[in-house]
């Protein structure tokens, strides 16, 4: 969401229109909660990125359970290989724009790694953003991997 903005703009500031509701498909509480509503609907699936780091083959196979389809292990090899993080951000589809061409932190498709926002947040913003969590997000009982172990 925040390379949407205007490079001038801060990204504590950003933080704060995110907190108030003040961005582009805000408000983000309402939408986890709307599906995490929906998470027994035979069309609806909760997958986590730091699932498929930890354990790409086996979301694969999920995936494919949830899709109701069903490929040789030499399909989900290839499938495999395609998705890991370095091949995905040389095949990307996403166009990059000339901003994203000059400022490495705008790309659609970074580092591969969880836990990149510690780097954009002070003390005070990582305080806030646990409250907002609890206050939003944890009557989901969604669980966030810990990215730190």
């Amino acid at each position: 969401m925040f390379r949407y903005f205007d490079q001038s703009v801060q990204f504590k500031e950003f933080w704060e229109l995110f907190q108030k509701n003040l961005i582009l498909h805000a408000p983000l509480e309402e939408q986890v909660r709307e599906a995490w509503e929906q998470r027994g609907h035979p069309n609806m699936m909760f997958l986590l990125y730091e699932e498929m780091k930890k354990d790409l083959p086996a979301v694969i196979d999920r995936v494919c359970t949830f899709l109701g389809k069903e490929y040789t292990k030499e399909q989900k090899d290839k499938l495999n290989d395609y998705l890991q993080f370095d091949n995905m951000k040389k095949k990307s589809p996403f166009v990059s724009s000339e901003d994203e061409k000059k400022d490495s932190e705008l790309k659609f498709m970074r580092k591969g790694k969880s836990g990149g926002w510690v780097q954009y947040f002070d003390d005070q913003m990582k305080k806030e953003a646990e409250e907002y969590m609890k206050k939003y997000l944890m009557c989901t009982k969604l669980q966030f991997p810990d990215v730190n172990s």
